[in-house]
């Protein structure tokens, strides 16, 4: 597992917010949640994983700009999404 998670860090780009570091902070945040509130009353331990590799994962290959800016600048991944 921790190779997962190393592969997974290094897919990061080095910009100022969306790095590897704010993915920690969000699984973080999750975890404070889980042992702070109900919630580890209603998911399984494989939904709570399934929600720490998405919370680890969800900024992954970031650019660090936001969806306006790849719109104004014609961008491939705009004229995929923006709809």
């Amino acid at each position: 597992m921790k190779e997962f998670y190393c592969a997974l860090e290094g897919q990061y780009q080095p910009n100022p917010f969306h790095n590897a570091r704010h993915a920690c902070d969000v699984a973080h945040s999750l975890l404070f949640l889980f042992d702070n509130t109900t919630l580890k009353s209603h998911i399984t331990k494989l939904e709570l994983n399934a929600a720490l590799i998405a919370a680890f994962s969800h900024d992954v290959a970031h650019f660090g700009v936001n969806n306006r800016f790849l719109a104004l600048t014609n961008h491939r991944l705009a004229f995929r999404y923006n709809d």
